[in-house]
């Protein structure tokens, strides 16, 4: 104890874990070639500190965007769903003649190859977009060494030419898979074959939910209601305790609004019968 000093580190607050994350954010989109949205960088911090009481922020919001990530890259890599099923129509159809498929098998076949050229044009932009990143990490990495030596010349030319063309060029590439425009082939192909560039917040849900077990719209839209309407819902299971009924539903109403002490437990009840 003379010797040794407890450092006690809090708990960051979600305001300073959704700044943590956003200083992240590069990095992760870099490594798993997506795009991470505010909103998901958001949800993540606010429904681990919700949902996850078991660990501690930021590591529980970094891993849910780690996961939802990867899983958002997963489909990417994956033969979508609608090339599958055309594919099992063809087989079944040369393996069987009679087997009525649900279009003439040459369109399907022109169908299938349309879609997997589109499908192979997106992966295309999307290995373009990780490319892109890793050099304008690398040209930043040599920014800071320059700046260091005092090369000030060579530190313009990469600040204002190199890595504002890589810049722009990224962004064509985003918009490119990203922009809701009909006359974007990219575009209206990843929709029709449910493909996503980003991860949102119903991203960073569906994660919530396979670790937890709660449906993904119990989070939300359904705690919604179930707030407005839980005084009738318990009514249902505890009789005559109105005034305890009312006293729960407001203290929970009101740690889900955030107003609350953090370090304390929602609430402590001692519900009586009717001999008290």
């Amino acid at each position: 104890a003379r010797r040794f000093q407890a450092i006690v580190v809090p708990e960051p607050s979600i305001e300073d874990t959704i700044t943590m994350l956003k200083g992240l954010r590069v990095k992760y989109e870099s490594h798993h070639g997506i795009k991470i949205t505010d909103k998901a960088i958001e949800a993540s911090a606010k429904l681990s500190h919700r949902y996850i009481p078991s660990r501690r922020l930021p590591d529980k919001a970094i891993d849910l965007i780690d996961e939802a990530s990867s899983k958002l890259r997963m489909n990417l890599e994956s033969t979508p769903e609608e090339i599958v099923l055309i594919e099992k129509q063809l087989a079944d159809f040369h393996l069987n003649k009679t087997v009525e498929v649900s279009a003439d098998p040459e369109e399907l076949q022109k169908t299938k190859q349309h879609l997997n050229d589109n499908w192979e044009a997106f992966r295309d932009i999307l290995k373009k977009i990780s490319d892109t990143r890793i050099n304008i990490e690398l040209l930043l990495a040599e920014l800071s060494r320059v700046i260091r030596m005092g090369n000030y010349e060579r530190a313009r030319e990469i600040e204002n030419i190199e890595l504002a063309e890589k810049q722009r060029l990224l962004e064509s590439y985003i918009i490119s898979v990203t922009q809701n425009d009909e006359t974007n082939i990219l575009a209206t192909t990843a929709r029709r074959l449910k493909l996503k560039f980003e991860v949102d917040e119903d991203a960073i849900a569906d994660v919530v939910s396979m670790n937890t077990g709660i449906p993904v719209g119990k989070i939300k839209d359904f705690e919604k209601n179930s707030l407005l309407k839980m005084e009738k819902d318990l009514e249902l299971f505890v009789v005559g305790q109105s005034a305890a009924i009312s006293a729960i539903a407001k203290c929970i109403r009101l740690s889900r609004a955030g107003l609350r002490y953090h370090d304390r437990p929602l609430g402590v009840f001692l519900l009586l019968g009717p001999t008290g």
